[in-house]
């Protein structure tokens, strides 16, 4: 039986395990998000164990569907870390990290990804703790209820990637989401 995520975003994990599926608010007209795996980024600050600094401040935002806004194609669940972002704020970003990280990535705001049916969520690794919040990613309109945190599912899943990378587990940058629900 498939395990419905709570808060967040609207998500639930298939029930062979291989996939989770995140819910539009509306079915009828949006569809729902498929995540067979997550995926890093090449361009994220991340470089294989021993070379990155997990005790620095970062910043994560996972890519599941940019809506219709163009751009480069991306599969759902694409993962961007980046050190101390703050300091490549720019005026106009969102937030005080997320929507530096869509406009690096993506080249538009969350809103502006929201509003095209997109769904973004945003984490942070700060001092090597897992954190959660993001008011301008994990609030979106369409795949959302609205809170800032992420669901404890997708939490979980999210960490033990993150968990994988850091500590050199992950055979490369792809992990199958078969290989993160427990």
């Amino acid at each position: 039986m498939a395990e419905k995520i709570g808060g967040g975003l609207n998500a639930s994990s298939s029930n062979d395990g291989n996939t989770y599926m995140i819910s539009p608010n509306d079915s009828k007209t949006h569809p729902t998000i498929k995540v067979r795996s997550l995926y890093l980024d090449p361009e994220s600050d991340v470089r294989k164990s021993g070379k990155t600094k997990w005790n620095e401040r970062m910043g994560g935002l996972i890519v599941y569907s940019v809506g219709k806004r163009p751009g480069r194609p991306m599969k759902p669940g694409r993962i961007f870390l980046k050190v101390d972002v703050e300091k490549l704020w720019k005026e106009g970003d969102e937030g005080q990290v997320h929507g530096t990280l869509c406009r690096q990535l993506l080249g538009y705001q969350p809103s502006q990804i929201s509003e095209a049916g997109g769904c973004l969520s945003g984490f942070a690794v700060i001092n090597g703790e897992f954190r959660v919040n993001s008011g301008t990613c994990n609030t979106g309109k369409v795949y959302s209820d609205r809170r800032s945190n992420m669901g404890d599912f997708e939490r979980k899943v999210v960490k033990k990637a993150i968990d994988m990378w850091r500590e050199g587990r992950a055979d490369g940058q792809n992990i199958m989401v078969s290989a993160l629900i427990d």
